[in-house]
C-alpha cells in the first residue's frame, strides 16, 4: 500500500487531490466538495469494496497503513502529526468513520484503479521527482493490552453508618449488573473498559425500611460531607447517580420530604396524661416539642414519612411521676390502635412514628424478673454457689440506685421428695438469697448450722461449702494450690481456713476483722468467712427495706407448685426467682406464708395431663400472674436420665467393687453410683445403675473406680452423644458395657 499528492500552486483556493492507491483503488478528497449524487453512491460502493480489501490484511497492517495516511494528511483528519496516545485499532476505526462521512458529503470520490491515472497527473513543479522508496516492512507486532479500571459506591445513611445488604444496580456500557452491598456498605465493579458508569438502587422498599429501622441513630453523627458524597432521595422513581472510574463515590441514602405532621399522646399506667414533658423528634433532623395539657405534642412542616420520638430528660420524667408512683396501683393501660408501651428506666429507648398516624406512648413503671438458675444449687442443698453471683450482683445494683426500688424473692424446687419438704427447701433458698444481699450474718449463721430448720427437712453446711467460698475468696493452702472441694477436712483445707484467718489471700476485704489462727471452722470465722462472700457480690448490703413482704416474710418458697418443666424432674425447676421493681408495680394480697401448704393447695390447679409448651407450667395462679411478666418459658422434661448396663445379674453386680462417677463440665453435677449397692435388675439378665436429672446442655465425663485404679470411660461429651459414644466402649473396665438412655426416669427419689 503506498501514496502519491499532487498540491497545484493556490491549492487554498482550488480543489486538491489526496491519492491513494492500493491495487485498484483510487481516493480524491476534494477541498470544495461539487460531486452529483450519482458520484456519491458509486464512491460509497468502491469505499466498501476498498475496506473489505483491508479486511484481507492483518489487522494491525491496515491500522498501521490508515496511520500513514493520517500522519501526513493531518489536515485532513484533525490528528496532530505523529500521535501514538491512542491505539492502532482505534485510530483505523475513526478513519473508515471518517471515510464513510467524506463519501456521503461528495467531498470523497474513489475511482477504480483501470485507467492508468498517474500518466495523467500534471508534471510537478520540481526538476526531477525524487525517486519513490520501496514499501516499508512492517514489524508484525501485537497491539498493546486496553488499559482496565473499575467503579465504586458506598452507600451509607445520614449519619455516615454503612448500609450493607442493599439491591443496587450499576449500569457500565449497554450492560446491567445486580449487585449487593457488603458489610461496608461497598457495591463494585472491576476489570472495566468504559469511562463511566450509572449505578441506582433497584429495591426502592428495602431502602427505605432500613432507614426507618435507624431512626433512631440518625442524629448520633453528622451527615457526611465532600466532593465525592452525593445525596440519595429514596423514591420511586430511583435516582440514577454517575460514577468516573477509577474514582470511589459516597452515596448518602435519605428519606423524601413533603408537607404533613406528626402527633403523639403520652400517658402513665393509669392513662393521666403527663404535661410539660419535652419529647425528642428525629424528623430530618432532631426537634423539641413539649406536650400540653392533654400530653400531646404535634411536629408539623416538610417532613419525612417516618420519624422517631423519644423523651429528652428521663430525670425530668422520673421527677413528674415520683408522685403518682409512691404506692402500688391497679395498672389501666388504654387501648389505641398505634400504642407503645415504655418501662420507665435509664434507657428509656424512642418510638417509631409515622406521618399523618397519631400514636399513644405509655409510660409504665419498672419490673424486672432475674432468675439465679438451678445449676447454682446442689441437688437438695440451699447453698449458693459463686456462678450465682453475676445475677446477684445486677440485682444489688439495681436495688442500691437512686430509685427506690423494691424486690420479691420466690424460692422453687422440682416434684422430687414430699411437698412439705420441698416447700421448706424453696424457703432456704430464697433465705439464703435474702442473707447474701443484705448481708445478715445471723440468717446465715441459722442456715449453716440448720437451727432454724423443722423436722420436715434439715440441712448443715460444713467443710465442702467452706472450701467452696475459700476458693471463691482465692485462698490456698501453703504451696499456692487451690483447695479439693471433697468435703473432707485434710491438712490442705487447714492449711487455707488458716491463711484465711490470717488475711493472707488475694480477694481479702479490708474491713475484715482479726480472727483467732486455729484452723477450724469457729463461729467468728464462719461470719468473716461469709461476709466477705457476701461481699464479691456487693461491697455494701442492700437495705432491708427494699424488700417487700411476702405474707409476714422477706422471702418465701413455692415448693414443686412451680416447675420450669412439665415432669418437674429437671435442675432448673431448683431456682430462685427475684422480682425486682418500682413501687407502683408491686404485686399485691399475695396468700403465701412460711411453711404452710393450705394456702399454696388452695391457689393450685391440677397437674396437667398434657404439655402445653406456650407458657410455663406454673401451678399456683397467684404466682402465674406475677411470673407471667417474667422472660422464662417452660415446656417439656428439661433434664434426662443416663443408665450404665453391667452385663451380669443383679447378683453377681451387688459383688462388683466398681463405683462410678458422672461429672458434669462446670462441677455443678457430680454423681457416685456403687454397683455393689445402686444396682438395678434390669432386662436380659443385666444390672443398670442410673444417673438422673441431668441437664442436657451441659457435657459429661464418666470415670470408673475400680481395684486396679480409676480409668476415664467416656471423656467430656455433649449430652446428646453420649449413647453414640458410650455403644463404642466395649469391655473397657472389668468387662463392662454402657449405654444411654434420653427419655425421663421413671423412678426417681430423695431430694430435689
Amino acid at each position: 500500500m503506498g501514496f502519491v499528492h499532487d498540491r497545484p500552486q493556490g491549492w487554498v483556493e482550488e480543489s486538491w487531490k489526496l491519492l491513494v492507491y492500493c491495487s485498484v483503488y483510487r481516493l480524491e478528497v476534494r477541498r470544495f466538495a461539487q460531486t452529483t449524487e450519482e458520484q456519491k453512491r458509486e464512491s460509497e460502493r468502491l469505499l466498501n469494496g476498498l475496506l473489505l480489501m483491508f479486511e484481507s490484511y492483518e489487522h494491525y497492517e491496515v491500522s498501521e497503513a490508515l496511520r500513514d495516511i493520517c500522519v501526513h494528511y493531518d489536515e485532513m483528519f484533525a490528528y496532530p502529526n505523529g500521535r501514538t496516545d491512542v491505539p492502532l485499532h482505534v485510530i483505523g476505526e475513526e478513519v473508515e468513520q471518517e471515510l464513510r462521512f467524506r463519501a456521503q458529503t461528495g467531498s470523497l470520490v474513489i475511482y477504480e484503479d483501470n485507467d492508468r491515472w498517474w500518466e495523467r497527473l500534471p508534471p510537478p513543479e520540481v526538476t526531477t521527482p525524487p525517486r519513490r522508496d520501496p514499501p516499508r516492512v512492517i514489524p508484525r507486532e501485537p497491539p498493546p493490552p486496553v488499559e482496565k479500571t473499575w467503579f465504586a459506591a458506598q452507600f451509607v445513611d445520614e449519619s455516615g453508618l454503612w448500609i450493607d445488604g442493599l439491591s443496587v444496580t450499576m449500569k457500565v456500557g449497554g450492560t446491567s449488573h445486580t449487585l449487593t452491598t457488603d458489610k461496608a456498605g461497598v457495591v463494585e465493579l472491576r476489570e472495566q473498559t468504559h469511562s463511566t458508569a450509572k449505578v441506582w438502587v433497584a429495591d426502592i422498599p428495602q431502602a427505605e425500611k432500613i432507614l426507618v429501622d435507624r431512626l433512631d441513630r440518625l442524629d448520633e453523627a453528622p451527615t457526611p460531607t465532600g466532593p465525592d458524597v452525593v445525596g440519595y432521595p429514596v423514591q420511586e422513581p430511583a435516582k440514577n447517580v454517575v460514577l468516573s472510574a477509577g474514582t470511589p463515590r459516597t452515596i448518602v441514602l435519605g428519606l423524601t420530604v413533603e408537607e404533613t405532621w406528626f402527633e403523639v399522646r403520652v400517658v402513665d399506667d393509669v392513662g393521666e396524661p403527663i404535661a410539660g414533658l419535652e419529647m425528642a423528634f428525629s424528623v430530618n433532623g432532631q426537634s423539641l416539642a413539649t406536650t400540653d395539657a392533654d400530653g400531646v405534642v404535634r411536629l408539623e412542616g416538610d417532613l419525612a414519612r417516618y420519624g422517631s420520638i423519644g423523651v429528652n430528660s428521663v430525670e425530668d420524667l422520673r421527677e413528674k411521676l415520683r408522685s403518682r408512683w409512691k404506692h402500688p396501683r391497679e395498672p389501666r393501660i388504654p387501648g389505641h390502635p398505634n400504642r407503645h408501651v415504655l418501662e420507665l428506666s435509664d434507657e428509656l429507648g424512642t418510638v417509631r412514628v409515622q406521618a399523618e398516624l397519631p400514636a399513644l406512648i405509655v409510660i409504665t413503671p419498672w419490673f424486672r424478673c432475674c432468675h439465679v438458675a438451678g445449676a447454682h444449687f446442689a441437688f437438695g442443698r440451699s447453698f449458693v454457689l459463686r456462678e450465682a453471683f453475676s445475677t446477684l450482683s445486677d440485682v444489688a445494683r439495681d436495688l442500691q440506685g437512686t430509685e427506690a426500688r423494691k424486690a420479691m424473692v420466690f424460692g422453687h424446687t422440682d416434684r422430687s421428695g414430699s411437698e412439705q419438704l420441698n416447700k421448706e427447701l424453696s424457703e432456704r433458698r430464697a433465705k439464703t438469697i435474702h442473707a447474701l444481699l443484705t448481708h445478715d450474718c445471723d440468717a446465715w449463721e441459722a442456715l449453716w448450722t440448720g437451727s432454724g430448720d423443722s423436722w420436715h427437712w434439715r440441712e448443715q453446711w460444713d467443710t465442702y461449702e467452706a472450701q467452696h467460698m475459700l476458693n471463691t475468696l482465692e485462698v490456698t493452702d501453703d504451696a499456692g494450690v487451690p483447695l479439693e472441694e471433697d468435703g473432707k477436712h485434710g491438712d490442705s483445707t487447714i492449711q487455707g481456713i488458716k491463711r484465711f484467718q490470717k488475711g493472707d489471700y488475694g480477694r481479702k476485704p479490708a474491713e475484715q476483722l482479726p480472727l483467732p489462727v486455729t484452723g477450724w471452722l469457729n463461729r467468728p470465722t464462719r461470719r468473716e468467712m461469709f461476709l466477705a462472700y457476701a461481699k464479691l457480690i456487693s461491697r455494701s448490703a442492700v437495705p432491708p427495706d427494699r424488700f417487700s413482704a411476702i405474707g409476714d416474710s422477706p422471702f418465701m418458697g413455692c415448693g414443686e407448685y412451680n416447675p420450669l418443666s412439665e415432669e418437674a424432674n429437671d435442675a432448673e425447676s431448683r431456682r430462685v426467682v427475684l422480682l425486682v421493681f418500682d413501687p407502683a408495680a408491686e404485686p399485691q394480697d399475695l396468700p403465701c406464708q412460711l411453711r404452710e401448704l393450705r394456702p399454696c393447695q388452695g391457689m393450685c390447679a391440677p397437674i396437667p395431663a398434657e404439655t402445653d409448651e406456650t407458657k410455663p407450667p406454673f401451678r399456683c395462679a397467684a404466682y402465674q400472674e406475677v411470673a407471667l411478666r417474667c422472660p422464662h418459658i417452660g415446656g417439656g422434661a428439661r433434664s434426662h436420665d443416663f443408665i450404665v448396663r453391667i452385663p451380669y445379674p443383679l447378683q453377681q453386680a451387688n459383688q462388683l467393687p466398681h463405683v462410678f462417677v458422672l461429672r458434669s463440665e462446670d462441677g455443678t453435677i457430680l454423681q457416685r453410683k456403687s454397683a455393689a449397692i445402686d444396682t438395678r435388675a434390669g432386662e436380659d439378665d443385666m444390672s443398670e445403675l442410673w444417673f438422673t436429672d441431668l441437664p442436657e446442655t451441659q457435657s459429661y465425663t464418666l470415670t470408673c473406680e475400680a481395684p486396679e485404679g480409676p480409668h476415664t470411660v467416656i471423656c467430656l461429651t455433649p449430652y446428646e452423644e453420649l449413647p453414640e459414644v458410650a455403644s463404642e466402649q466395649q469391655d473397657d473396665v472389668a468387662g463392662l458395657s454402657f449405654a444411654g438412655q434420653s427419655e425421663p426416669s421413671e423412678e426417681q427419689g430423695g431430694l430435689a
